[in-house]
């Protein structure tokens, strides 16, 4: 398996602490329909709700990480690393952490979500330790 890393030059990041999306989930968004439907689950509990950043399917898909609910705000989630598998697959690197010694005593959600050049390989997600 011969992987190489893709640079880290993505359209758009956005990390958050609060979603609506509750439970884990990972995914590879690659039209405009799913995105405002990911996009409308994950902001609902956001009033006025924020629109959604305008991704160009054509070009660019967008992949992202939910953890689901975790005790506190001290955790955080980041994707570091994207490789491709030739003409396979898209290896998605992501971490959690828990970061500080005083958190907020409130449950989060933390998210990553980004864009990059679109592809049509599959796409699969590994934690980091």
């Amino acid at each position: 398996m011969i992987l190489r890393r893709i640079q880290r030059k993505w359209c758009h990041s956005r990390q958050a602490n609060h979603s609506a999306i509750n439970g884990q989930r990972f995914v590879a968004v690659k039209d405009a329909r799913s995105w405002n439907e990911l996009w409308t689950e994950h902001t609902k509990n956001i009033q006025p709700a924020p629109t959604a950043p305008a991704i160009d399917f054509n070009k660019t898909m967008v992949l992202g990480v939910f953890l689901g609910d975790r005790p506190n705000t001290c955790y955080k989630v980041t994707i570091e690393t994207i490789e491709k598998e030739v003409d396979k697959r898209l290896l998605v690197k992501y971490r959690e952490a828990k970061t500080g010694s005083v958190c907020g005593q409130a449950i989060t959600q933390p998210s990553h979500l980004i864009s990059l050049q679109a592809t049509e390989l599959a796409v699969e997600f590994l934690a980091l330790q």
